[in-house]
């Protein structure tokens, strides 16, 4: 929105006015930085439980997780579970790098072992989730 704010030194309003082009423009800008950050964190249209997923997430991430207690009361799946399920959210939601990070750090994601044995589906090597952009 491109709009001139014009300031008329003479005028006995002016400095009124100033000040109200000056606060209006603060807001605007505020609420844009706003939504632009919201936008960023992970965007919308993505499942109510895909949401709270990546929330728990990262409430719990500078704890180093969540313990498996409090995940089974909250969501009924175990830690191995919870992690496949949030990185698939993480996916569908498609957040920016820095909250891949975050939870890359404290929830690595598990996949197959490649080889003789990778038909069991018990076998997983722990690894890091990177970001591409």
């Amino acid at each position: 929105m491109n709009v001139e704010y014009q300031h008329d030194p003479q005028s006995p309003d002016g400095d009124q006015e100033l000040n109200g082009q000056l606060r209006r423009y603060r807001e605007e800008r505020r609420r844009r930085i706003v939504q632009s950050r919201r936008a960023q964190r992970c965007p919308t249209g993505h499942s109510s439980e895909a949401d709270e997923i990546i929330r728990f997430a990262q409430i719990w991430a500078p704890y180093g997780g969540a313990s498996a207690e409090e995940t089974f009361s909250i969501f009924g799946i175990s830690i191995p579970r919870f992690v496949d399920k949030l990185w698939e959210a993480v996916h569908e939601a498609g957040c920016d790098s820095t909250v891949v990070s975050q939870l890359a750090h404290v929830y690595p994601t598990r996949t197959p072992v490649e080889g003789k044995d990778s038909r069991s589906s018990d076998r997983f090597v722990v690894g890091t989730l990177i970001a591409v952009q």
